[in-house]
């Protein structure tokens, strides 16, 4: 169950299902019936999987652009016999099990439903902060805080008009955050749409951008990055060092950042040994890479789960532990999230 309903296995490996029948559907002939087979089914699934949990919800321009141009045109002619089958099978998977909840009472239901599907007023993060630009963000808030609290810093008048009472940065609202996340998408929709060959590669980085971005984003939900990209080293023959340097480091840092997860003491064993084994296995299948660049990441590492997990810190600075941990964490992923924007763009 990956420890939360929302990240388990049948979730994750449906999304795997409809990425792997578009793979298919790249290396079958356009004229064949099994090439329709792959794109609707694909369709079906992905429109499936949205309905049991609204976190794919960031891939749906995705693959609106890429099922439109690799799909549903030709000559940059859009072909009405593809075009209409795929409104119909993914509009009836997306409609079909909401019309129980609107044969009685439709306003007071989807009230009911959207509240829960977007709880706002949980605020931007969880008390643990996702290892994200908003982690980052946080920071420079506290910091800020702190030095105008105890004047320290004098802002110019433009700036202190702008942040809060606190001396922190501005708050962050869910449609900042909506339109922030759809801006960094808009390169994923053009090359889905006009290289779908990129097809792994736009996944890899929309979600990746919807864990940087997203509003109230769980630091779980960095699953949803890392198999894609497993998928990018095993479709693409023999990888490059730099693909497995992006496995292995987005790996170190997303699986540590979900040590905090697992609090209680007798956690620990089990979460180290397999935290060990895990990234044992990936420096022996993954040969090529910058070893120094490892060796200097697993020493900070290191450094980081002894602070989480072995320095005693009580009283006022008790969540420092965490802070350091959501922090470095976010650095590390937030460039592999540049990396990821450049491989998909080159």
């Amino acid at each position: 169950d990956h420890i939360h309903y929302q990240y388990n296995g049948m979730l994750l490996g449906l999304l795997l299902l409809s990425v792997g029948l578009l793979l298919h559907g790249q290396h079958a002939s356009p004229n064949s019936a099994i090439y329709d087979i792959y794109h609707l089914s694909s369709a079906a699934c992905y429109a499936t999987l949205l309905n049991l949990k609204h976190l794919y919800l960031p891939l749906a321009p995705l693959y609106f652009f890429y099922l439109l141009g690799k799909y549903c045109m030709e000559n940059k002619r859009i072909k009405f016999n593809k075009l209409i089958p795929l409104g119909i099978i993914t509009g009836t998977c997306l409609v079909g099990p909401w019309i129980p909840f609107l044969m009685h009472d439709p306003k007071g239901q989807s009230i009911q439903i959207f509240s829960r599907l977007f709880p706002f007023g949980r605020g931007l993060v969880h008390d643990y902060w996702a290892a994200n630009v908003w982690a980052l963000y946080l920071l420079a808030d506290k910091v800020l805080g702190f030095l105008v609290r105890n004047n320290l810093v004098v802002l110019p008048q433009a700036v202190a008009a702008v942040v809060t009472g606190e001396g922190g940065l501005p708050d962050v609202s869910p449609l900042t955050c909506a339109v922030l996340l759809f801006l960094s998408l808009l390169p994923a929709m053009y090359v889905g749409f006009n290289h779908p060959k990129k097809l792994l590669w736009c996944i890899v980085y929309s979600s990746l951008s919807a864990f940087m971005l997203a509003y109230h984003v769980h630091e779980k939900a960095i699953l949803t990055t890392l198999l894609p990209l497993a998928l990018v080293l095993l479709n693409s023959g023999k990888s490059s060092a730099c693909h497995q340097e992006l496995f292995w480091q987005m790996s170190l840092w997303g699986l540590i950042g979900l040590f905090p997860l697992l609090f209680d003491a007798y956690e620990l064993s089990f979460k180290l040994a397999s935290f060990v084994t895990y990234m044992g296995f990936c420096a022996i299948v993954l040969k090529q890479g910058y070893p120094m660049l490892r060796w200097m990441t697993g020493l900070a590492a290191v450094g980081v789960i002894v602070i989480l997990e072995f320095v005693p810190i009580q009283g006022g600075m008790e969540f420092l532990p965490l802070m350091i941990t959501s922090v470095t964490c976010a650095l590390a992923l937030v460039s592999c999230w540049i990396i990821s924007l450049k491989e998909m763009l080159s």
